[in-house]
């Protein structure tokens, strides 16, 4: 039976019709592929945040005052008491402030991280994590391997009282709580180093390069 102009046309309109919609079941497959990509980022955020949980600031004496710092306290990030942003301990101090969205922040971590392994227990290294989500704070705490003491300053009180505009922020105190350096935006090793020695820390030698395979 011959088909008419009308029944040719109803053909190609279906035929494209077809053509141009998502094959059977991928939008399932898509649908399902974002479920997974969900759960996974649900349950690495649990992971960090059970991580940080374990982690502790230390109960230390306040002795002295580290100047220019305001007294405000703040929660510990992880667990331990909350502290007053200005309470020195009687030691050196390195105070860096950053956030896991700042991108020079998570490129110096390692290397601060480093250099508090060498200076030991000679000087006291503090993180202030500001303005920040906890569970991306744990996860690049967890990432870069970083493990002194971490403070959480979800106003920004820190940053405001060094009239600082961005991040990172890092401050190095001698003894005494008297401010030897300064440095905002991302800092190398030489730069702390040399306000280490300023602040009077001797650190021991930098460790030996792993050979390559």
């Amino acid at each position: 039976m011959p088909v008419g102009r009308a029944g040719v046309l109803a053909v190609c309109a279906a035929a494209l019709l077809t053509a141009c919609s998502p094959a059977s079941g991928e939008g399932d497959a898509t649908a399902a592929r974002e479920s997974g990509l969900e759960a996974a980022q649900r349950a690495l955020s649990e992971q960090a945040l059970t991580t940080l949980a374990a982690r502790s600031c230390p109960a230390l004496p306040e002795q002295t005052v580290l100047q220019g710092l305001p007294d405000d306290v703040l929660q510990c990030l992880g667990s331990g008491p909350a502290r007053a942003v200005n309470a020195g301990d009687g030691r050196p101090t390195v105070v860096n402030l950053w956030a896991s969205w700042c991108a020079p922040c998570v490129r110096e971590m390692p290397m601060l991280q480093a250099t508090a392994d060498r200076a030991g227990a000679a000087a006291r290294f503090v993180g202030i994590d500001i303005q920040d989500k906890r569970d991306s704070a744990a996860g690049l705490l967890d990432a870069t391997g970083v493990g002194y003491e971490q403070f959480d300053d979800p106003d920004g009180i820190v940053r405001t009282a060094l009239r600082a505009v961005g991040l990172p922020v890092t401050v190095v105190f001698d003894a005494q709580g008297r401010e030897v350096a300064r440095r905002a935006g991302e800092i190398d090793a030489a730069w702390l180093e040399d306000a280490l020695q300023k602040a009077g820390v001797p650190l021991s030698a930098a460790p030996a390069a792993s050979p390559q395979g």
